[in-house]
């Protein structure tokens, strides 16, 4: 990949809380049963409660969740009235469960993908302190969409895997710093200043291979007053939108119109949680670019792409592949001066946390061979062979019930004096990317449009599309950019308080 090592600071303390997670010393799950006997009144048939249980897999034991199969150990944590379940494994193997892009795909858009992904999950990891059971990013495409072992397993997984693989360690960074490498599915052929040099607003012409390059629907006036809630007696005369606002003009018999106006954000999220997706749409509003007008009768909407429309196109990296662009140049044509790195050994955290369940009532996690089950001192509380337990909120944090037909969990013949836990920096020492690093610009006028690094070749691909979809909605599409810009505001004063405390080398 393009690039070289840029300097990087020292490992971020500990101490500075954040993101702190719990995990198990590589090596440790083996010899977990090897020591001194239980103590006599160890139980016997009650199930093994805790304030927080680790089920280790022992050998080739895959661990699942609610049916769907995972790599690692799996986490359960009390969270809130409810349990919270995490898949803790490493942080390479956790980009192979990663299911936001096709696997038959070109190899050069899978590849950007991969790396888009991996820094991505990075600045979480550097941003986020760890939840209930130490999670650290989300399964969803709140964060990025997680399968686990569904994904490597999948039609063509090992291709995704081979890219992966083909862009271990490497990340995209800015002036040595982690960037937040926002994606999305379709930028409509053009994506959005996101307020730093890093996420500039560049032409897009190969994202129109996407089913959501360009979209438009209507809707009758009085079926849009439902949906905004015009007070009754009123009647939705015209919808109208401007850079600024949406527009609504309204009538009441006897008096004159009245207007009242919504921030775009405002009316996208109103839309997409009172109103029906239409037609070959996954929301009414799938993306932060439309514009509203009124026509006869009926609400005109059109608008352009299907995510947050910052940063990478899956579409357009499709396109560009199909084009014979190379990965790096991919990267290069959305994320302008950031540039994939091949982190130095030691920086990439060692495990991730990925928070499967949140909240939940009760939730199945099962086991195709035996397994050890861990408390919060690292000490080995009960095993058990393959089967299948209900997680359910249990006195002072969780509990293991065996399902029907699933052999009791049984505490150990001998248990170990294991250590406690430590509690490690899972971010390296990188710094986060702000938006006054290096003295570039904090918002204003966008930069001008970087250019590709190279000049790649432009074929047809238009006739040459694979089948099959990015997951909906990468990466939080259902923000706007003001929530972006806000996130990266809390995520610099973070990163300055972090740096004010560990004294970064250069």
């Amino acid at each position: 990949m393009a690039g070289s090592a840029a300097p990087l600071v020292r490992r971020v303390l500990a101490a500075a809380g954040l993101c702190t997670a719990t995990a198990l010393p590589a090596g440790a799950a083996a010899g977990l049963l090897a020591g001194a006997a239980l103590p006599s009144g160890a139980y016997a048939a009650s199930p093994p409660s805790g304030p927080q249980l680790t089920i280790v897999a022992q050998g080739s034991t895959v661990l699942t969740v609610d049916g769907q199969p995972y790599q690692g150990d799996l986490v359960a944590a009390p969270d809130g009235s409810g349990v919270a379940v995490v898949n803790r494994l490493p942080f390479e193997d956790y980009l192979d469960g990663i299911a936001e892009m096709p696997s038959n795909w070109p190899a050069a858009a899978l590849e950007a993908q991969a790396v888009a992904a991996r820094t991505y999950a990075l600045w979480q990891v550097l941003t986020h302190p760890a939840g209930p059971g130490g999670g650290q990013i989300c399964a969803t495409d709140a964060c990025q969409v997680y399968a686990g072992l569904d994904k490597p397993d999948g039609p063509d997984g090992s291709d995704w895997v081979a890219a992966v693989r083909a862009t271990r360690g490497d990340v995209l960074l800015y002036d040595g710093d982690v960037i937040e490498a926002l994606y999305g599915s379709s930028d409509g052929g053009q994506t959005l200043y996101g307020g730093v040099p890093w996420l500039p607003s560049v032409a897009d012409p190969q994202d129109s291979l996407s089913p959501e390059h360009q979209w438009s629907w209507s809707q009758s006036l009085p079926a849009m007053a439902r949906i905004l809630e015009v007070p009754t007696g009123q009647s939705l005369v015209s919808l109208v939108s401007s850079s600024e606002a949406i527009t609504e003009t309204l009538r009441r018999p006897g008096a004159p119109e009245s207007t009242v106006t919504l921030a775009p954000a405002r009316f996208r999220s109103l839309l997409n949680s009172r109103m029906a997706p239409p037609a070959g749409l996954d929301l009414p509003l799938p993306s932060p670019r439309y514009s509203v007008s009124t026509e006869g009768g009926r609400v005109v909407v059109e608008g352009w792409g299907d995510g947050n429309d910052l940063g990478l196109s899956q579409f357009g990296a499709l396109g560009k592949a199909l084009e014979g662009w190379d990965a790096a140049q991919i990267l290069a044509s959305y994320y302008g001066p950031a540039r994939p790195v091949p982190l130095p050994a030691g920086e990439e955290p060692a495990s991730i946390g990925v928070t499967l369940v949140a909240g939940a009532p009760e939730v199945t996690v099962g086991a195709t061979g035996p397994v050890r089950v861990v408390g919060p001192s690292g000490r080995v509380v009960a095993t058990g062979g393959a089967g299948s337990w209900q997680v359910t909120p249990g006195p002072g944090g969780v509990e293991l019930e065996p399902e029907p037909g699933t052999s009791p969990l049984a505490p150990p013949q001998t248990e170990s004096d294991v250590a406690p836990i430590p509690r490690v920096a899972a971010g390296g020492g990188l710094r986060l990317a702000t938006a006054g690093s290096a003295g570039t610009p904090t918002g204003g006028t966008p930069p001008a449009t970087i250019p590709d690094p190279a000049d790649p070749p432009r074929l047809d691909a238009a006739a040459a599309v694979p089948p099959g979809r990015p997951a909906r909605a990468p990466i939080g599409a259902g923000w706007a950019a003001s929530a972006v810009l806000a996130l990266l505001g809390a995520a610099a004063a973070l990163a300055r308080a972090v740096r004010s405390q560990a004294s970064p080398s250069p």
